[in-house]
């Protein structure tokens, strides 16, 4: 194949063929200009960008593939650099001609590198179907994928000099026994005379092929330079990578607080709980009412005015967003009804919940619409993602609602509903299916906390929208769903940055983050703490004030402020300081602000926090020696697929099946340096023990149900499976992971 393609060359005029460098030479330089650049792409959008597998079959394959088109690039680049330099180096010393070399190699290796990285992407796309640009550019067109290979052209360059340098030096070595070699009897042709051991460098360049060959080349790599430092503000400004919003004026609107939904009546526990179910809970000695409230909650399509002046089409439950918040009382069960009036077909989970698995919302356990609501979706309805999901991939389809048993037998905390239908979850939830669901219990309302009107939740979203004010869930055509969703509106209860009038007291706000992609790092613009009182699984054993407090998608946090120590007339901002993520194609300045509280009046304050937020029942301890197994969870990137433990979501198959009673440790594992994920396991809580050797921070000592697995972590986490039997998922909660199918379940026996 060199000899080949040595010949092709001369014959297109880059001299003669025996001007041309040794063949052994150019096998030597291109064969590890072509391993040492995969190997760094490889470990580049690995342990950086945090794309692909990372066992030992990624590299493997990569190299397999990515090596066959690398090679014949590395060897053009070689020959052309060495020719060059064969030409123009004769009158150099031996170390100033191989710089030389390599100076040329690494020249020419970037002005072919991004056709190749071209052709890469037409392959990658049409023939193999699988390729994924970082940063978003893989729906940007022509222009994306020049400055992708731009780009890439010049992250290259990084490892090609010293591999050019190595290369050319294990040539010089392996040519040592050819130096007495007599000069041969050829004709001398345009570039000096053939053979010899000089036959590399002949001739000294005169100074109009200096500049020829030295403009173009500097020329091209100007240009991926420009391309390397433009790439950000590129994906930031293509209208087809970001939609921006109408301009918002912040802190216009009051805030919307959701009424507290009212159970229609009192029905038999018997008559809506499973049996077995019952009988569980009766053999572990878990009482419950005998009587259950139950509810009715319809899903439906509604129109309202979320930005000032326009008309939004949104999803919600009971026609709004957020839904109605619960609040139930431990040990009184509940039976929620959930009703489908919409077009699409929908599966609610109780996040957080301690609930049979028949009641636990799984993905594949879908509610029809209802036959007079079933249509196509319309205009504002999400209707780029493609068709909803066939017959195949659910395994139980309610006709029109279905009844949930929610035996409420946890102690005081947070909870939340949303919709969880399988890939479509990201969809539903963006278009306003979500809402709190708030337990309480005798020690909870026994404390001094603030309650009544100083108890305030706050669902906070981002969200897009078009011209005309309708909601924006771009798909496959606009944002990669891989990335997740970004949008440039902060939304509190559905209003965009908006204002509470507060007393001078303290509040107890309690905390959702709602976004399907979004991390918050929430502080108040006086620079005064938070003071945090509970997390998911409900209150902490202590107060714990932090400066900024991080909230990842579907964690809940309940926070104390205290307003008496600001002046009538002080406007206190809470903010957003958390950067803006890898794939967040939003300027961190639109989402900097979330809502504003305006100090009005005086009020008398009998309210405080107790140092001990657990005087009657402290927090479970579970010492590692009770864990009678470890598991480990690997979330990667696979396949163009998010995976764990290098598989996407089965409906047939379970990766763990712990007995119940059990106590297990699980491991979760992200070895990337691009990504994070927020690990939600269903039914069970559990306690943090380390995040990457160290002990949790104070705000995430108690128990979770979620956590946020952040760039090259690992945590560890212990749980008991108690109280119900049956097939349970969990996944990453950046919602477009979970849809593509960083999911997974586990079956309690």
């Amino acid at each position: 194949m060199v000899k080949v393609l040595t010949d092709l060359l001369g014959r297109l005029g880059f001299g003669r063929v025996r001007n041309m460098p040794p063949h052994r030479d150019v096998v030597i330089v291109a064969s590890l200009l072509a391993v040492g650049v995969v190997a760094w792409g490889y470990l580049f959008h690995t342990r950086v960008l945090g794309e692909e597998d990372v066992s030992l079959r990624g590299p493997l394959v990569h190299l397999a593939t990515d090596g066959l088109l690398a090679f014949p690039v590395a060897f053009l680049a070689t020959v052309l650099g060495l020719w060059c330099a064969g030409r123009w180096g004769s009158r150099l010393k031996p170390g100033r001609r191989l710089l030389l070399g390599a100076g040329l190699v690494t020249l020419f290796f970037g002005i072919v590198l991004p056709p190749s990285v071209l052709l890469h992407g037409y392959l990658d796309t049409s023939v193999f179907g699988e390729w994924s640009i970082p940063h978003g550019a893989e729906d940007q067109g022509l222009l994306g994928l020049l400055l992708h290979a731009l780009r890439d052209a010049l992250l290259s360059l990084a490892v090609v000099p010293p591999m050019a340098v190595v290369g050319l030096a294990l040539a010089v070595l392996a040519g040592r026994k050819t130096e007495d070699v007599e000069p041969s009897e050829e004709p001398v042709g345009p570039a000096g005379p053939v053979g010899g051991s000089r036959g590399l460098f002949e001739r000294e360049a005169n100074r109009r092929e200096v500049l020829k060959y030295g403009g173009a080349g500097a020329t091209v790599l100007a240009l991926q330079a420009a391309g390397l430092v433009s790439w950000p503000a590129f994906v930031r400004t293509s209208p087809r990578a970001t939609i921006s919003s109408p301009s918002v004026e912040p802190f216009r609107l009051p805030l919307r607080i959701a009424p507290v939904i009212q159970p229609l009546r009192s029905v038999r526990t018997r008559d809506f709980a499973n049996p077995q179910d019952l009988l569980t809970l009766a053999e572990q000695g878990i009482e419950i009412g005998e009587e259950a409230d139950f509810y009715v909650v319809r899903q439906m399509v509604s129109h309202g005015e979320i930005l000032p002046g326009l008309r939004t089409t949104f999803w919600g439950y009971n026609g709004m967003t957020p839904g109605p918040t619960f609040r139930v009382r431990e040990g009184r069960p509940a039976i929620v009804r959930q009703v489908n009036e919409l077009p699409v077909r929908t599966a609610t989970h109780l996040h957080g919940a301690d609930a049979p698995a028949a009641s636990d919302g799984r993905p594949i356990d879908l509610v029809a619409p209802a036959p007079e609501f079933a249509r196509p979706l319309g205009a504002g309805e999400a209707t780029g993602c493609g068709e909803e999901p066939g017959e195949e991939e659910f395994a139980t389809l309610y006709p029109g609602f279905q009844d949930h048993f929610y035996p409420n037998i946890q102690e005081a905390e947070p909870l939340w509903y949303h919709d969880h239908a399988m890939h479509r979850t990201g969809r539903n939830v963006y278009m306003g299916l979500a809402g709190f669901y708030l337990m309480e219990d005798a020690q909870e309302q026994s404390l001094p906390l603030p309650r009544g009107r100083f108890d305030i939740p706050l669902v906070i979203q981002d969200k897009l929208f078009a011209r005309d004010g309708s909601l924006v869930f771009p798909c496959n055509g606009d944002i990669p769903e891989r990335q997740g969703v970004f949008g440039d509106v902060i939304l509190v209860n559905g209003t965009p940055m908006p204002f509470l009038r507060v007393a001078r007291h303290k509040y107890r706000f309690r905390l959702l983050n709602g976004s399907t992609a979004r991390v918050y790092r929430l502080a108040l613009s006086t620079g005064d703490p938070l003071i945090v009182i509970a997390s998911d699984g409900g209150l902490l054993a202590s107060p714990a004030a932090v400066e900024e407090l991080s909230i990842a998608m579907s964690e809940r946090y309940e926070v104390v402020i205290d307003f008496a120590r600001y002046p009538i007339g002080t406007k206190v901002v809470l903010e957003n300081h958390f950067e803006p993520a890898f794939g967040d194609n939003v300027d961190a300045e639109r989402t900097r602000r979330v809502m504003r509280f305006d100090v009005v009046e005086d009020a008398e304050d009998r309210t405080s926090i107790p140092d001990d937020l657990r005087p009657l029942r402290p927090l479970p301890v579970l010492p590692e020696s009770s864990a009678v197994r470890t598991r480990d969870f690997r979330f990667e990137r696979q396949g163009g697929f998010w995976a764990i433990n290098g598989k996407i979501f089965e409906k047939e198959r379970f990766d763990a099946e712990p007995k119940l009673g059990d106590v297990e440790i699980w491991r979760f594992i992200n070895k990337a340096g691009g990504w994070v994920h927020p690990v939600h396991p269903h039914l069970v809580e559990f306690r943090t023990l380390d995040r990457n050797g160290e002990r949790p921070r104070p705000e995430e000592s108690g128990r979770k149900d979620s956590i946020l697995l952040g760039e090259n972590q690992e945590i560890r986490v212990i749980m008991k499976f108690q109280h119900f039997k049956g097939p349970y998922v969990f996944h990453c909660h950046n919602i477009e992971h979970e849809d593509h199918d960083m999911m997974t379940q586990f079956r309690v026996v």
